[in-house]
């Protein structure tokens, strides 16, 4: 049986040279203005050499983008969910806020929207690399460290929102340095597995505080209140000894009527 043919180097060299020139120039000219001369010219080769790999511009810029994903994602075996999607997310947000890739990005949304091909590409480059997010907080949810009723789609969509909408609708990058409270915002904070099932079996007691001060009990029972009931039943809250006291405090006892004039009067 022959043996393999391994691949010439020095070609796996020029194409690895003009995928990055396709990059940089997408990124630099934009969709409309790329094509397969100008990234030839970009990498010093000639058409031919292009077309000998890619047979158009969607298929090289496709390759481009894949290429470029492949040779710079982080690996996240032996860590947990909370620490491999952080890796990842600052990755992502390290790659956004400045490279040849991140230039690159509105290019691709504008030839998708032109190019039937490029677009079905882009669809499924974004489920691709979504799905070692949304894995990992699968892993996360069964693990306790994020919520069980948690939506892994919803979720990474909401993680990877801020992101990229920092990148094309304001004039500054996300902050990578931010990724952990950005987990914490849309998946909750670090919980210890089991912890929820702990808490609902074994309800903590409330915390003891100082103890309240209470008015001491009068000894005689409080005087009977002023009642003015015209149609609600209502009654002023003051006592009707207090009232006296308070409007008319040396008031003598009144004397009766002499006059029979006066007391005549109803």
């Amino acid at each position: 049986m022959p043996a393999e043919r391994q691949p010439d180097p020095r070609i796996e060299r020029s194409r690895q040279v003009i995928l990055r020139a396709a990059l940089a120039e997408l990124g630099e000219s934009g969709y409309g203005a790329f094509t397969i001369e100008s990234v030839a010219a970009r990498a010093g080769v000639a058409k031919s050499t292009i077309y000998r790999h890619w047979p158009d511009r969607p298929a090289l810029i496709a390759d481009a983008f894949e290429t470029a994903h492949a040779h710079s994602v982080p690996p996240v075996e032996g860590l947990t969910a909370r620490e491999g999607l952080q890796q990842l997310l600052q990755h992502v947000a390290q790659v956004v806020a400045g490279s040849a890739f991140s230039a690159s990005i509105p290019a691709l949304i504008e030839g998708a929207e032109r190019d039937l091909r490029l677009r079905d590409f882009r669809h499924r480059y974004s489920v691709q690399r979504r799905e070692s997010l949304t894995r990992l907080i699968r892993q996360g949810a069964a693990d306790g460290e994020f919520s069980a009723g948690a939506d892994p789609e919803l979720a990474v969509q909401a993680l990877l929102g801020p992101i990229f909408y920092q990148r094309l609708m304001t004039s500054e990058p996300f902050d990578p340095g931010r990724v952990g409270e950005l987990i914490d915002t849309v998946l909750g904070g670090p919980r210890l597995p089991g912890r929820r099932r702990l808490a609902r079996a074994h309800p903590a007691a409330p915390e003891a505080g100082p103890a309240l001060h209470q008015e001491p009990r009068p000894e005689h029972p409080p005087e009977p209140d002023v009642l003015h009931t015209i149609t609600t039943g209502q009654a002023l809250l003051l006592p009707a000894r207090r009232i006296g006291r308070e409007r008319f405090p040396a008031c003598p006892a009144a004397s009766p009527v002499s006059d029979p004039d006066v007391a005549s009067v109803p």
